[in-house]
């Protein structure tokens, strides 16, 4: 359990997806409350619903202006990747939605109650690449966060880490996260012609004796096998279920998908069909990555203890 030098810390998010921050706060062990949370697709603002400790504060866009009060201390932002994503319209900066998602979250930051002089940048900011596949999932899964925390005139209580990723002596462990009993016959099945070719190419090209994962509904140009891993699970391949167990010769069960992005159990609610929770579970942030992330800040913040 971390210690807290504060008695409830308030967390907020935009393009908040299930509400990861959410987990993740619990997963560290804090007293919190949700300030407020905003996501455009609605069944994640049911999720959300089931998760936050003030649905009334759940929003439908980012940029909640004067909705609610912007005192929090830990605000967290999924960035819409489409601009530069090829699931997306590669527009880069020219991608004028994203853009002007991108300025809101600017003015939620410079909106929060600030605590430094003008003369004193009001942030202290650090880049990583960070892999879930180091925080204990066996996921490829590489990212970007970038990490902010508001600082004093007399600065940080303490300075960011120069890399969050814990020390960890073995990687992962797939067998782990499998949980066979969960599968139905329907797993067992390939699913088109594509994914019968990434099958039978698969299975020539590795020979090795551990379990490795193909995404039997990539193009020919994308196609990999990874071995006591499970390549990134995106929007696209949670959706579909396309990851497929070579030695098993069957596809990862929604549960199992949970379990590698490390939620230990999502409240669904009723009535959300199997690929739009694959699709969530996709595009989201692997929990144990953003819970170190968290704590980083928080730590610097010195609203934690190290």
């Amino acid at each position: 359990m971390v210690e807290q030098t504060k008695t409830t810390i308030k967390i907020a998010s935009d393009c908040s997806g299930v509400g990861t921050d959410a987990f993740a706060a619990a997963e560290l062990g804090l007293t919190f409350r949700s300030v407020f949370a905003s996501e455009i697709d609605a069944s994640c603002r049911q999720v959300l619903r089931n998760h936050c400790d003030q649905p009334e504060r759940i929003l439908k866009a980012a940029g909640i202006g004067d909705k609610v009060s912007h005192d929090i201390d830990l605000y967290t932002v999924g960035m819409p990747c489409q601009p530069y994503s090829s699931a997306g319209k590669r527009q880069g900066r020219l991608d004028k939605r994203c853009l002007d998602a991108y300025k809101k979250f600017i003015k939620t930051i410079k909106d929060a109650k600030l605590k430094a002089k003008p003369s004193v940048p009001a942030y202290r900011l650090k880049t990583f690449v960070l892999n879930s596949l180091s925080f204990g999932l066996a996921q490829h899964r590489e990212r970007v966060y970038i990490l902010g925390v508001r600082q004093s005139a007399s600065g940080l209580k303490r300075p960011l880490p120069k890399n969050p990723t814990p020390k960890i002596s073995k990687k992962p462990e797939l067998a782990k996260f499998l949980r066979p009993l969960t599968v139905s016959p329907g797993d067992r099945q390939l699913k088109s012609k594509t994914a019968k070719k990434n099958f039978r190419w698969a299975s020539k090209t590795y020979t090795g004796a551990s379990e490795a994962v193909v995404d039997c509904g990539a193009g020919k140009e994308f196609r990999q096998v990874r071995e006591g891993a499970t390549p990134t699970i995106t929007r696209a391949r949670g959706a579909s279920r396309s990851v497929f167990l070579l030695k098993e010769r069957r596809y990862l069960t929604l549960h199992e998908l949970e379990l590698l992005q490390g939620f230990k159990k999502i409240n669904w609610p009723k009535g959300i069909p199997k690929t739009k929770r694959g699709a969530m579970i996709g595009n989201a942030t692997s929990v144990p990555v953003l819970a170190a992330a968290m704590r980083a800040v928080l730590v610097a913040g010195g609203l934690l203890k190290k």
